[in-house]
């Protein structure tokens, strides 16, 4: 699904709508023309991202005159290889979920002191919202400060950009029982039941 909103996926309370980037020519002409980047920009992402990427890179071609070198590694040479933006000044990863809360999104991924904030993104007052929801008692304050700290990141940072939320999908005959799933977690397969007494195609 395009992503339309912030870090946090509609799935989940604490998703802030409508605040990601819309497309605005004009703008990004302007946002580049102050920026003046120098040299080849590059972006790389893993290659299954690379459809992805390929669609953004025709568009900036074709819009915005740009041309970008563009990089692929594999999952098998993810483990020895640096940290993406090391190679690349754009990176398009992926994020699953451990567990559903929008602090497992924004602390986990843009907080200053995370150890999987992996594009080093740094603002004080960003880190002070997360703080502050982290120590709030009440699910209703909780919650406005994460869509706070979402819309700081998002829409007036530009920390990151989502592009897509996506799903997974597991399919279970009608006689097993006990399947969950959320995220990179799911249920042990020793804690599915099968009905003893359906069929098995």
């Amino acid at each position: 699904m395009v992503a339309n909103g912030g870090v946090v996926p509609p799935a989940l309370q604490g998703h802030t709508p409508d605040i990601a980037p819309r497309f605005d020519p004009d703008l990004a002409r302007q946002c580049l023309a102050r920026a003046a980047p120098s040299g080849q920009l590059t972006m790389a992402a893993l290659d299954e991202w690379e459809p992805v990427m390929r669609e953004l890179v025709d568009g900036w071609q074709r819009i915005l005159g740009l041309t970008v070198d563009v990089r692929t590694w594999t999952a098998a040479a993810a483990a020895s290889m640096r940290r993406p933006w090391d190679i690349a000044n754009l990176v398009i990863m992926g994020w699953l979920p451990g567990y559903p809360d929008p602090e497992y999104y924004l602390r986990l991924l843009l907080h200053s002191q995370s150890r999987t904030n992996e594009g080093g993104f740094n603002s004080p007052e960003f880190d002070d919202l997360i703080e502050q929801a982290r120590h709030e008692r009440s699910d209703r304050a909780r919650l406005a400060l994460f869509h706070q700290a979402d819309r700081l990141a998002v829409a007036e940072l530009a920390a990151l950009i989502p592009l897509v939320y996506g799903r997974s999908m597991a399919f279970v005959k009608p006689w097993v029982s006990g399947w969950w799933e959320f995220g990179k977690s799911s249920s042990s397969f020793a804690d599915l039941v099968v009905d003893p007494i359906s069929p098995r195609a």
